[in-house]
């Protein structure tokens, strides 16, 4: 949807942007064009704040799940050394409580993975939100 599709969807006030636009036509009044680009710029920009903003917390939660992700396999990689450490110690209780241990972080680690993928989805999508909404405005201030 482009910027004028945007800027004609519903407000949550029940007073559409297009109601609101045709109001503003239907007076006597003739429209000066470089005043409606100015507000078309100006909607737009701050539309695209609000993307950016989101943007930038959807980067921390990819990075936290990032952050975890490799958190928890260093883990697994910690336990699997430890239990191997105990074998060879011949301390086979702590061997299997270790491995134990690994197995609850493997599964873990699946859905770490799957947060991780879903968070890298999110971010993907508001980055091309944003490129969307940067070029929009590129084409606003050409006119």
């Amino acid at each position: 949807m482009g910027f004028f599709g945007r800027v004609l969807k519903k407000k949550g006030d029940g007073v559409s942007k297009a109601d609101e636009m045709e109001a503003f036509h239907s007076t006597s009044t003739p429209v000066d064009p470089s005043i409606a680009k100015a507000h078309a710029e100006k909607d737009l920009r701050a539309e695209l704040g609000r993307v950016q903003k989101e943007a930038a917390m959807l980067l921390a939660h990819h990075k936290t799940a990032e952050r975890k992700l490799t958190d928890c396999r260093h883990e697994i990689a910690t336990m699997e050394s430890m239990a191997e450490r105990a074998v060879s110690e011949n301390r086979e209780e702590d061997a299997k409580e270790y491995l134990r241990k690994k197995v609850r972080l493997e599964e873990e680690l699946e859905e770490l993975e799957k947060a991780e993928e879903a968070a890298a989805e999110n971010y993907q999508q508001i980055e091309d939100t944003v490129a969307t909404l940067k070029m929009e405005l590129e084409e606003i201030k050409q006119l």
